[in-house]
């Protein structure tokens, strides 16, 4: 299970930079 938890939390860390790079809050936070 913390496997799944730690690439869950790389996941989003990389979601939220491409959000950041894109310029998309919005997407950042749908993803939270």
């Amino acid at each position: 299970m913390g496997d799944t938890l730690l690439s869950r939390q790389r996941l989003r860390v990389a979601i939220r930079r491409g959000a950041d790079c894109y310029g998309g809050g919005m997407f950042g936070m749908e993803t939270v």
